[in-house]
């Protein structure tokens, strides 16, 4: 959720509330109310804020002109009354103005209100929705630069949704230039009880004098009598002997297993710990700091590093695609370049996760690596300077006959923002339908599927629900933006689209927005929550808490055994308007192609060529076809590769290649070849039908426009 679009939903609650409760003025304590509100503008310090507690002290009756205050000029003066009418009952008013006074330009106000929203809310409920709240938090931590705003966002953040980025903020604070800055993320990670990295300060800041002092004692004491009490309930006696079961094996293991190595108390608990998320659900997992870390490094799409997409081909690392905005790009490498050394080291037959471990870095450090590329005489040597490098979830291409396409990846932070940035720039030039392609999308974060719902139905819709094991409803999620796109749209999913992906697929469906083409989608409808572990330090637990319920109240999970198997009759997922699966290779052939490409040939035939025959390259590109004959040479190329794969075969081999460095070229990777991609076909017939245009005016689709009529 944007800042502004977080001051709309604010204005929009806080506009009813006005509505609520405007009325004839009343005597007694609507008028004490109004008359201290009046004084507010002028108080300064504490008499503020007794001022403020005054008023809360006055109850219900003070909550009408509490609403008309939060129209208030002053941002002060709006804090304030909305602290007040917290008190006095109207929780989620409050917090709609507290969440809007975050984007204030006065450090003060926005610092304050972001306390506020931590304070007020903690351990309390039906104050609004979390999720939103927490996408606005999340926006406004990615934006601040300023110490003491990031502790105080980052508190209200791990009260109103347990957010472990909470506690990594506050930790990244502990190494703080400002020693008060340091004391303050010690004392926030205490208050939320992470205390493992903030001890030491804590600590050195008991046997100071003053409240800082006092205030740090108070906090080890409260850690001693926690860990006391852990040690009570969770000790081997604890519960009739419950654990006495994992004691004795884990003594055992310490005393008489044969690998030392492996007796190690720690890994064995954590051994235990995922044993016990294996015995729920597929979905369900501890998550050590490793774990954590990486989970949120790809929700978010973030790292430092130099910007590609590589793999282990031929046993080299190998540049698939770079980041077109990235260092590596920039620098002058492309597609299929190896990576032959990283820092002096060869990157032969190493494990593909440590060669990404040694490019990633923190932003800003150089890395020098040794690249090789088919028609260099010797490998090249390249410094390249790392950089924050994200990578886009939802990318927009224009295909022939202005049909836009959008491809979505997965759900973070930012997909929302890229797809309508997308969608936006493909209705700018003209597009007269979209397709959505959500195949092989895991899924991700639910609050971007519903703003991006939101784009294409009319406020007030339900679009997802979720409801805990007794049915009970935790959540409904309606669009909120009354502008909607009116285009024909098509939807793709596969088996691989699952969760987020199929609350949109599901939801547009349901809502009567799309026609969904493809294959019945994976069915995986439960929601998980990322709890932090108290008991470790960088610890936390992914578990199932509730399920997901489309528009129409249906739902899309399916059970499944924990090696992901699952009947074939099980109902669930979501199912297509129109199915159609893409053609299977004969095994034979993919031998053959594989022969091909690993003769290098192809590889060698475009070096040789494509420079000269650039635009004729780009051409073919783009085209629907692979005709042997379009390409200068082919019949020789053919004749050196002695496959038993036809011309035809070979040539959409070739083609590959092209859109490969076409991409490059262009500065912008396909999102589909409708030579080969069946789904893709039918999803542009069906737009065009609904836009109402001839398929066999579009030259690009002739070959196709009847690929799909009754036989």
């Amino acid at each position: 959720m944007t800042r502004s679009r977080a001051f709309l939903l604010s204005s929009v609650v806080l506009s009813a509330l006005l509505v609520a409760l405007a009325g004839p003025a009343a005597a007694g304590p609507a008028e004490d109310a109004k008359e201290k509100i009046g004084r507010l503008p002028a108080a300064k310090g504490a008499e503020f804020w007794q001022l403020v507690d005054e008023i809360e002290q006055i109850g219900p009756e003070a909550a009408g002109p509490l609403a008309d205050a939060l129209k208030a000029p002053e941002a002060r003066v709006r804090m304030g009354a909305a602290k007040a009418l917290y008190r006095c009952g109207e929780k989620k008013e409050a917090v709609a103005a507290l969440v809007a006074l975050i984007g204030e330009k006065d450090k003060d106000v926005r610092r304050t209100s972001a306390d506020l929203l931590a304070d007020l809310t903690r351990n309390d409920a039906n104050f609004g929705n979390r999720k939103e709240i927490e996408s606005v938090l999340q926006d406004a931590l990615d934006e601040a630069d300023d110490q003491r705003f990031i502790i105080a966002l980052s508190r209200a953040l791990y009260g109103i949704a347990s957010n472990i980025r909470a506690t990594d903020e506050l930790k990244k604070l502990l190494k703080a230039k400002d020693m008060d800055v340091r004391k303050q993320a010690a004392f926030a990670l205490a208050e939320l009880e992470d205390f493992d990295d903030a001890m030491p300060l804590l600590k050195q800041m008991a046997a100071e004098p003053g409240e800082q002092g006092a205030l740090a004692r108070l906090y080890l004491k409260h850690k001693t009598l926690q860990d006391s009490l852990m040690r009570k309930t969770t000790g081997p006696a604890a519960g009739g002997n419950d654990y006495a079961l994992l004691d004795e094996m884990i003594g055992l293991i310490m005393e008489t297993y044969v690998d030392k190595s492996k007796a190690d108390k720690k890994l064995l608990i954590e051994g235990a710990a995922r044993g016990i998320s294996e015995a729920l659900d597929p979905y369900s997992v501890f998550l050590n700091e490793k774990d954590l870390k990486e989970l949120t490094e790809g929700i978010n799409k973030k790292y430092g590093g130099i910007g590609a997409h590589v793999s282990g081909r031929d046993d080299w690392l190998t540049i698939e695609r770079p980041v077109y905005d990235g260092p590596a790009y920039r620098a002058g490498l492309r597609s299929l370049d190896r990576v032959v050394e990283i820092e002096g080291k060869t990157t032969y037959k190493l494990a593909l996760d440590e060669c990404v471990s040694r490019l990633k870095g923190e932003p800003g450090t150089k890395v020098r690596v040794k690249v090789a590329r088919r028609g260099w005489s010797e490998p090249r040597e390249f410094t390249l300077e790392r950089a924050q490098i994200q990578i886009k979830t939802a990318t927009g291409d224009m295909l022939p006959g202005r049909i836009g396409m959008v491809q979505v990846n997965s759900f973070g932070g930012s997909t929302n923002s890229e797809m309508r940035a997308a969608i936006d720039a493909l209705l700018k030039d003209g597009a007269i339908g979209l397709i959505i392609d959500l195949r092989n999308n895991p899924g991700g974060i639910l609050p971007e599927v519903v703003k991006m719902v939101d784009r294409f139905v009319p406020a007030g819709k339900v679009i997802c629900t979720t409801k805990d094991r007794n049915g009970k409803v935790l959540e409904e999620l309606k669009s909120m933006d009354a502008d909607e796109i009116k285009l024909p749209v098509v939807v793709l999913i596969n088996e691989g689209s699952a969760s987020a992906s199929e609350i949109m697929s599901g939801a547009l469906q349901d809502l009567g927005v799309s026609v969904t083409i493809g294959e019945r989608s994976y069915g995986k409808g439960s929601v998980q929550r990322i709890a932090p572990l108290k008991s470790l330090a960088n610890g936390a637990f992914k578990y199932t808490f509730a399920k997901y319920y489309l528009p129409s109240g249906r739902s899309i999970h399916i059970e499944r055994d924990r090696s992901g198997k699952v009947d074939e009759k099980a109902e669930g997922g979501v199912v297509p308007d129109i199915t159609v699966k893409l053609p299977e290779r004969d095994l034979w052939k993919e031998f053959e192609f594989a022969k091909v490409l690993d003769s290098g040939k192809l590889d060698d035939y475009l070096s040789a060529n494509y420079d000269k025959n650039a635009d004729l390259f780009r051409k073919l590109a783009v085209e629907t076809v692979a005709d042997p004959a379009a390409y200068p040479g082919f019949d020789e190329l053919l004749k050196s590769l002695n496959t038993k794969a036809d011309a035809g075969e070979v040539a959409q081999l070739l083609r590959q290649h092209v859109r490969r460095r076409a991409a490059d070229d262009r500065k912008k990777e396909f999102l589909v070849d409708l030579n080969l991609d069946t789904q893709a076909q039918r999803a542009v017939l069906e737009v065009l039908k609904k836009a109402q245009v001839d398929a066999e005016t579009v030259a690009e689709y002739r070959p196709f426009a009847h690929a799909f009529d009754p036989k």
